[in-house]
């Protein structure tokens, strides 16, 4: 099962989700700001609006400076380098017996880098689903920890996460 992993697919994955928060971090910034402007909230759901206004102020911190993503390529880059030669090492073929040597990979290879990968898999990804409101159906809705608030009814959802 080990050799059907490909981790050069998995490492382009980081990337292109790290690439995609990037380019899209003026979304995170606008939430930041329409959270950061909310007036007149319950005592909990303010104190919950405060600790999504500092995780996604760090998140927007890692993703800008690139912290998260320059640690990955830190502890993967070996890896990955040793992965390459070892699937780019040529096939041999003894044409004066059926034995075909094909270059088997280092499963400590694929163990190591999968520890990694889901390690920073989990790190650098932040959840932005949006949903309508039950009541009002208004898609302004504000996600925090695992509940829904609108805006504009001031309605509270608790939804489930999707792990």
């Amino acid at each position: 099962m080990e050799n059907d992993i490909d981790i050069l697919q998995l490492n382009n994955n980081i990337i292109n989700t790290y690439n995609t928060y990037y380019i899209n971090i003026n979304i995170y910034e606008q939430k930041l700001e329409s959270l950061k402007s909310l007036k007149n909230v319950p005592e909990n759901t303010k104190n919950k609006i405060q600790q999504e206004i500092t995780n996604l102020e760090i998140f927007i911190d890692d993703i800008l400076k690139k912290k998260t993503l320059s640690y990955y390529y830190m502890e993967s880059s070996q890896l990955i380098d040793e992965y390459k030669i070892q699937i780019n090492k040529p096939v041999t073929i003894d044409f004066m017996s059926s034995k075909q040597d094909t270059p088997k990979i280092n499963s400590n290879i694929i163990k190591d880098y999968m520890n990694i990968y889901n390690k920073y898999s989990k790190k650098i990804i932040y959840n932005n689903t949006n949903d309508k409101c039950l009541f009002c159906s208004s898609k302004s809705l504000i996600k925090i920890e695992n509940i829904n608030i609108c805006k504009e009814y001031g309605n509270n959802k608790k939804i489930s996460k999707k792990n």
